[in-house]
């Protein structure tokens, strides 16, 4: 799967479900930059990466990127598991009426892959049963379709999602690969 700003809402779609929301979760200045400088986001070895730079408390597209490809990114601390930083990962498509949200860490060997960040796609469709009721009761929303979408209210709800689903696999690399393949 490939994960650009332009393909933000194909890479919700790719999946059974995904977490969104209608307004930034991420307050204005909260926002960390887990790069002090430009990042670039690759996937694939074959898909085009993204190069962001640093705009305020996130990144946004770089100049000269298309306008269908353009949009702004956050980030917000997650969890520390094996030694690194784990962020939960805002993305905001330029023009989209909404806010998609991944798993993020540094990645482990920048200069070989090219990529600044490790991605991992997490699906609410993993929710265990207690997980769905305990956000669904702090006003957190599951639409269920063809293509589901949890929505959160707000980032602690979304971050206690996280860490009850993905919380003890996010230290172990094999996990890391099989999220970022979805």
């Amino acid at each position: 799967m490939k994960i650009r700003i332009v393909s933000a809402v194909s890479a919700c779609a790719a999946l059974t479900a995904c977490f969104a929301s209608e307004e930034s979760l991420i307050a204005d200045g909260e926002g960390v930059l887990p790069v002090d400088s430009a990042i670039t986001l690759c996937v694939e070895q074959d898909s085009p990466c993204l190069e962001l730079v640093v705009d305020g408390d996130g990144y946004s597209s770089a100049p000269g990127t298309p306008q269908d490809q353009s949009g702004r990114v956050r980030f917000a601390p997650l969890t520390q598991r094996a030694g690194r930083q784990v962020f939960i990962l805002e993305v905001w498509p330029e023009g989209s009426g909404g806010y998609l949200y991944l798993i993020a860490r540094r990645h482990p060997s920048p200069i070989i892959d090219r990529s600044s960040l490790q991605l991992a796609s997490p699906d609410c469709i993993d929710l265990k049963d207690s997980a769905v009721v305990a956000f669904e009761s702090v006003g957190g929303e599951i639409s269920r379709g063809m293509i589901s979408t949890c929505l959160a209210p707000n980032l602690d709800v979304l971050r206690t999602a996280f860490l009850t689903t993905y919380g003890p696999d996010m230290g172990n690399d094999s996990w890391w690969n099989t999220m970022s393949e979805r």
